[in-house]
Protein backbone atom coordinates (compact mmCIF):
# COMPACT_ATOMS: atom_id res chain seq x y z
CA UNK A 1 0.00 0.00 0.00
CA UNK A 2 1.47 3.67 -0.88
CA UNK A 3 1.92 6.28 1.72
CA UNK A 4 -0.10 8.61 -0.35
CA UNK A 5 -3.32 6.01 -0.32
CA UNK A 6 -2.60 5.50 3.75
CA UNK A 7 -2.72 8.91 4.28
CA UNK A 8 -5.93 9.31 2.16
CA UNK A 9 -7.10 6.57 3.90
CA UNK A 10 -6.35 7.67 7.41
CA UNK A 11 -7.36 11.30 6.23
CA UNK A 12 -10.98 9.73 5.16
CA UNK A 13 -11.53 7.54 8.19
CA UNK A 14 -10.88 10.59 10.68
CA UNK A 15 -13.30 12.54 8.86
CA UNK A 16 -15.22 10.09 8.89
CA UNK A 17 -15.00 9.42 12.48
CA UNK A 18 -15.75 13.01 13.87
CA UNK A 19 -18.95 13.16 10.83
CA UNK A 20 -20.13 10.06 13.57
CA UNK A 21 -19.17 11.99 16.54
CA UNK A 22 -20.99 15.09 15.85
CA UNK A 23 -24.07 13.37 14.01
CA UNK A 24 -25.14 11.58 17.57
CA UNK A 25 -23.81 14.71 19.67
CA UNK A 26 -27.04 16.50 17.49
CA UNK A 27 -28.97 13.49 18.32
CA UNK A 28 -29.51 12.45 14.95
CA UNK A 29 -28.20 8.93 15.17
CA UNK A 30 -28.61 6.57 18.59
CA UNK A 31 -25.70 5.79 20.55
CA UNK A 32 -26.02 2.29 20.04
CA UNK A 33 -26.18 2.51 16.22
CA UNK A 34 -23.48 4.66 15.88
CA UNK A 35 -20.87 1.88 17.65
CA UNK A 36 -20.66 0.18 14.54
CA UNK A 37 -19.54 3.15 12.64
CA UNK A 38 -16.91 3.95 15.20
CA UNK A 39 -15.92 0.36 15.13
CA UNK A 40 -15.42 0.47 11.14
CA UNK A 41 -13.34 3.87 11.18
CA UNK A 42 -11.50 2.85 13.72
CA UNK A 43 -10.47 -0.39 12.24
CA UNK A 44 -9.57 1.41 8.75
CA UNK A 45 -7.58 3.69 10.91
CA UNK A 46 -5.97 0.48 12.21
CA UNK A 47 -5.91 -1.25 8.70
CA UNK A 48 -3.83 2.25 7.38
CA UNK A 49 -1.22 2.29 9.79
CA UNK A 50 -0.65 -1.15 10.02
CA UNK A 51 -1.47 -3.01 6.97
CA UNK A 52 0.57 -5.93 7.25
CA UNK A 53 -2.43 -6.60 9.63
CA UNK A 54 -4.71 -7.59 6.65
CA UNK A 55 -1.94 -9.18 4.80
CA UNK A 56 -1.14 -11.86 7.69
CA UNK A 57 -5.20 -12.06 8.19
CA UNK A 58 -5.73 -12.79 4.26
CA UNK A 59 -2.88 -15.57 4.99
CA UNK A 60 -4.65 -17.23 7.86
CA UNK A 61 -7.71 -17.33 6.33
CA UNK A 62 -6.31 -18.55 2.80
CA UNK A 63 -7.86 -15.33 0.95
CA UNK A 64 -5.46 -14.72 -2.28
CA UNK A 65 -5.07 -11.26 -2.12
CA UNK A 66 -5.81 -8.76 1.21
CA UNK A 67 -8.33 -6.26 -0.94
CA UNK A 68 -10.56 -9.46 -1.05
CA UNK A 69 -10.23 -10.03 2.44
CA UNK A 70 -10.99 -6.21 3.23
CA UNK A 71 -14.36 -6.77 0.56
CA UNK A 72 -15.52 -9.62 2.25
CA UNK A 73 -15.21 -8.18 5.76
CA UNK A 74 -17.04 -4.92 4.63
CA UNK A 75 -20.06 -7.48 2.92
CA UNK A 76 -20.14 -9.23 6.24
CA UNK A 77 -20.29 -5.71 8.28
CA UNK A 78 -23.27 -4.39 5.76
CA UNK A 79 -24.87 -7.50 6.01
CA UNK A 80 -24.98 -7.45 9.94
CA UNK A 81 -25.99 -3.77 9.83
CA UNK A 82 -28.82 -4.90 7.22
CA UNK A 83 -30.00 -7.46 9.41
CA UNK A 84 -30.02 -5.34 12.76
CA UNK A 85 -32.00 -2.77 10.99
CA UNK A 86 -34.30 -5.62 9.93
CA UNK A 87 -35.21 -6.11 13.87
CA UNK A 88 -35.30 -3.01 14.82
CA UNK A 89 -37.87 -2.32 11.34
CA UNK A 90 -39.93 -5.56 13.05
CA UNK A 91 -40.18 -4.18 16.58
CA UNK A 92 -41.44 -0.34 15.46
CA UNK A 93 -43.73 -2.23 12.73
CA UNK A 94 -45.40 -4.30 15.67
CA UNK A 95 -45.31 -1.24 18.15
CA UNK A 96 -47.18 0.66 15.73
CA UNK A 97 -49.54 -2.20 15.23
CA UNK A 98 -50.26 -2.33 18.75
CA UNK A 99 -50.79 1.52 18.95
CA UNK A 100 -53.37 1.93 16.26
CA UNK A 101 -55.34 -0.88 17.59
CA UNK A 102 -55.32 0.50 21.60
CA UNK A 103 -56.31 4.50 19.57
CA UNK A 104 -59.15 2.48 17.74
CA UNK A 105 -60.42 0.97 21.10
CA UNK A 106 -60.52 4.15 22.77
CA UNK A 107 -62.13 5.91 19.77
CA UNK A 108 -64.54 3.20 19.74
CA UNK A 109 -65.53 3.44 23.27
CA UNK A 110 -65.47 7.41 23.47
CA UNK A 111 -68.12 7.12 20.66
CA UNK A 112 -70.24 4.67 22.58
CA UNK A 113 -69.64 7.12 25.69
CA UNK A 114 -70.88 9.79 23.37
CA UNK A 115 -73.92 7.43 22.19
CA UNK A 116 -75.38 7.14 25.45
CA UNK A 117 -75.08 10.47 26.50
Amino acid sequence: MSNILRLELILFSIIFLVFVIKTVNKKKLWLQHSLVWIIISCSLILISVFPGIVIWLSDVVKIDTPSNLVYLLGIIALLIISFSHSIVISNQANKIKTLVQMVSIENYIQQKVKEKI
